[in-house]
């Protein structure tokens, strides 16, 4: 959990104990990843954009830049490996106009590495039914993302 970063400790001991999964498996990437596609929809909202907006904010401490410019400059694969890792969310990425140009701009199958954390068919019905989608979206805005 160290070595990956684990978004959520507690909440990966939580998973792992529900599903039943044997403790020699824990420390597998397949499990980490269901982990986190579970966790990344099903977490609140507002937790999801904060820790995108660290995560851009932690690449432009590094890049000296801002960090609503993570979209447009940030390295696809930075991008596509902070999806990855669920430190930038579909929350982030489908609520902003920057992150929405930055997926037109994904080869094919650089599309077909992260669809799993940007399935438009479970997050576009999510961010409709979501009460809280509307505001996100604004204040991401006003951010300049």
């Amino acid at each position: 959990m160290l070595d990956v970063k684990c978004v959520n400790t507690s909440g990966f001991i939580n998973y792992v104990i529900q599903k039943n999964i044997k403790l020699d498996q824990w420390a597998s990437d397949r499990v980490y990843t269901d982990f986190l596609i579970h966790w990344t929809r099903n977490e609140d909202a507002w937790d999801a954009v904060k820790r995108s907006i660290e995560t851009a904010s932690d690449w432009a401490n590094e890049t000296n830049s801002h960090p609503a410019h993570y979209f447009l400059y940030a390295n696809h694969s930075r991008i596509m490996a902070d999806l990855d890792r669920g430190r930038v969310t579909a929350w982030f990425v489908l609520g902003t106009q920057s992150g929405q140009t930055w997926l037109t701009a994904l080869k094919p199958e650089q599309l077909d590495l992260i669809y799993r954390w940007i399935d438009p068919e479970y997050w576009g019905k999510k961010l409709l039914q979501n009460s809280a989608t509307a505001e996100i979206q604004n204040t991401l805005e006003q951010a300049g993302f």
